[in-house]
């Protein structure tokens, strides 16, 4: 493709000191040069738009002149004082006027893409250039501190808005170096805060390389802005890409693996900083796999996508409207008919006598699957209803001629739907929906209870609740659920071996790994002033239940001890079924889910069973004592304070002999009605729980 990208007409590119936007435009170029990409640099009034595929515009001024003069062009915002004047500003109402007119604009915040209420606004990171900001190792002489940024706002040039006062004081308090860089008007923020502090250095207008000397001769990068057009900024990632951890503010909503959420409070500071340096090794190796996948050339990739399939979209508009000039005397031919509704299917349509070989081969490992021969309107299908990647091949059994149809999801519609109305299995399963949507590109409608848990949080998955289906537009289906496990059809493992959320990542195809769901969390107001855990006794089995009869009673004593209050989150009465009640705890109404996820996501942790509630807590990403006897330990999310006795019988859920009974809720398969029934949780103590409960405490306080 031919690519310019319209000069902003201030500084020069590449920048021969601070300029961020103009960095952006030149690292624009240098990756999609990289990729083969022809791409210029010019002023507005130089560019022919015949002469370009794509006009990329930075500024929303140069975009509305673009607009003027009939350009199609592509804009992406990079200015924070849209948010700090207002929707009321005039900053505001031309950069959305831009973006209005633009084929698609880009904005590297989340929650700008909300604030701006565009259908063609998208979130697009800024990246990082690794092979010039990179890692090398160096000799460990002590932890030095770095913040790097052009400090103020609007125009208030003393306003501490990337929070170097913060930085500095929580240096002071651990008595740690601290180096401060930045241009020349950081002077004004420095001046004003006036701290003194003799192991402060303070650096002004740095060229490229020293910047880089800069990162690679420090070792923790804080960055605690309460305003950001960018999430990550730039220096953040540059910082990660030299192999420093970071300890910043970022958006609720937006995670980064080697960067500890921080906030402006130095006592929270401080506790940051000590956490990090305690898992120093760790966090650097996120924050340099994390600046990987931030390079630039990824985020390049990511655009030129956007570029290409607008160019599809238009080409395919133009196929559309273009009236077909008929010929006379073609051959006519049958009509093949490909999907993946519950299995691959294909159909022959026509009037043409014709008889077809149809194979069903497995992509992965080149094995015939299933294959079947067809003369015109049949159809064949596979009875395996979960995701395989098929090559199908259509054989004119008369010529040999084939046909070879290829597996491919891309921007078609793909039904997923959650057959499960647990709401563990909804949480666990969540994450691997998002990234079958991401590994195939293709617009996923998943329809599920309780949509409201994430809808917010997967912006790339459409939910929808079960009677808003409509069949006709899917290109394939599949249905997730914990199935008969002994038909291999609707799952390929039998699910009682296996992680519940490997069960979706089986189904869907998917390599299995640890993924966190992420829970919306709609009232973050705490309910409670004193410091609280929750607990939650009560679930759908008594093999569930934790059946040591004092169990529940000596750990609300053991947190009350430790000036707890505990809240108990569960529908069911205190005295459910087998549970004997207990005294000292706070039992809220909680109606709605929302009211659950309120009071969990403020509490210090979370004590519960193999069930629903420990899953919504842990994708609330707080810490979770689990306490299951019934299952065995690789059952449920990884967890440090997992309690099991496996020393007696235990893990029945689990073993393939054995079909769980619903309708029994005295289910004990090995043991039942004798007086080792239930002895998976019986035999689980309060030591052992409070052994977990302290742990988890130890690793909260050092």
């Amino acid at each position: 493709m031919k690519i310019v990208q319209v000069h902003p007409g201030i500084l020069p590119i590449p920048p021969n000191g601070w300029g961020a936007v103009e960095k952006i435009i030149w690292e624009y170029k240098l990756s999609l040069e990289k990729q083969g990409h022809t791409c210029d640099i010019l002023y507005l009034n130089d560019i022919d738009p015949k002469k370009y595929d794509v006009i990329h515009v930075h500024m929303a001024n140069l975009a509305l002149e673009a607009y003027q003069r009939g350009m199609q062009y592509y804009f992406t915002c990079h200015d924070h004082h849209t948010y700090v004047y207002g929707k009321d500003s005039r900053i505001y109402k031309q950069n959305r006027e831009a973006m209005k007119y633009s084929i698609k604009s880009f904005v590297p915040a989340k929650y700008l893409v909300e604030y701006f209420d565009l259908p063609n606004v998208f979130y697009q990171s800024h990246g990082v250039n690794n092979d010039y900001f990179n890692y090398v190792e160096k000799p460990f002489t002590g932890h030095r501190l770095l913040c790097v940024a052009n400090n103020g706002i609007g125009h208030d040039n003393t306003h501490d808005r990337k929070g170097f006062g913060f930085a500095i004081k929580a240096a002071m308090e651990l008595d740690l170096p601290i180096t401060v860089a930045g241009p020349s008007n950081n002077k004004n923020v420095l001046n004003n805060l006036n701290i003194k502090y003799d192991k402060l250095t303070c650096l002004f207008d740095l060229k490229e390389k020293e910047l880089l000397d800069l990162y690679k001769s420090h070792t923790i990068f804080l960055h605690l802005s309460d305003l950001e057009a960018g999430h990550p900024n730039l220096t953040l990632l540059e910082a990660m890409s030299c192999g420093l951890p970071v300890i910043a503010t970022l958006e609720n909503n937006n995670e980064l693996p080697g960067l500890k959420k921080s906030s402006r409070d130095v006592n929270i500071v401080v506790e940051d900083l000590k956490y990090v340096i305690d898992n120093y090794e760790q966090y650097k190796k996120n924050a340099l796999q994390s600046a990987k996948e931030k390079s630039w050339d990824a985020i390049i990739s990511d655009i030129v996508n956007h570029y290409i399939l607008n160019m599809k979209e238009t080409l395919n508009y133009i196929y559309n409207i273009t009236k077909i000039n008929y010929k006379e005397n073609i051959e006519p031919t049958n009509t093949v008919i490909i999907d993946y509704n519950n299995g691959a299917k294909v159909e022959i349509l026509g009037d043409i006598n014709k008889k077809y070989k149809i194979s069903f081969i497995d992509a992965k490992n080149k094995n015939v699957i299933y294959e079947s021969e067809l003369s015109n309107n049949m159809w064949a299908s596979t009875s395996k209803k979960y995701f395989v990647d098929y090559d199908i091949k259509i054989t004119d059994l008369k010529t040999n001629d084939f046909y070879l149809h290829k597996l491919n999801f891309k921007d078609k519609y793909v039904k997923i739907v959650n057959e499960s109305p647990s709401l563990g299995d909804y949480i666990a399963w969540v994450p691997f929906v998002d990234l079958f949507q991401k590994k195939h590109d293709c617009i996923v409608d998943f329809y599920t209870p309780n949509k409201e848990l994430f809808k917010n949080n997967y912006k790339n998955i459409n939910f929808y609740k079960y009677d808003d289906i409509v069949d006709n537009k899917y290109i394939a289906t599949y249905r997730l659920g914990y199935f008969d496990p002994s038909d291999r059809n609707l799952s390929p493992v039998d699910n009682r071996t296996i992680n519940l959320q490997k069960v979706a990542a089986d189904i869907l195809g998917l390599e299995y790994k640890d993924i966190k769901s992420r829970a919306v969390v709609k009232n973050m107001t705490r309910p409670l002033n004193e410091k609280y855990v929750c607990i939650s006794t009560a679930s759908t089995a008594g093999a569930k239940h934790w059946q040591n009869p004092q169990g529940w009673q000596k750990t609300v004593d053991y947190l009350n001890q430790l000036g707890y209050k505990v809240v108990v989150i569960q529908k069911e009465p205190l005295n459910y079924m087998d549970l004997g009640g207990l005294n000292n705890v706070i039992h809220p109404e909680t109606k709605t889910l929302d009211d659950a996820v309120t009071w969990l996501s403020n509490c210090e942790f979370f004590i519960g069973l193999g069930s629903g509630i420990s899953w919504l807590a842990w994708s609330l990403n707080k810490q979770v004592v689990l306490i299951s006897g019934f299952s065995k330990k690789f059952a449920e999310f990884n967890t440090p304070y997992r309690i099991i006795n496996e020393s007696v019988c235990n893990g029945c859920w689990n073993n393939p002999k054995h079909n769980f009974n619903t309708g029994d809720w005295n289910w004990c398969p090995e043991n039942k009605n004798t007086p080792r029934q239930f002895e998976c949780s019986k035999q689980i103590t309060f030591e052992m729980v409070k052994e977990k409960i302290d742990l988890l405490l130890n690793s909260i306080l050092t």
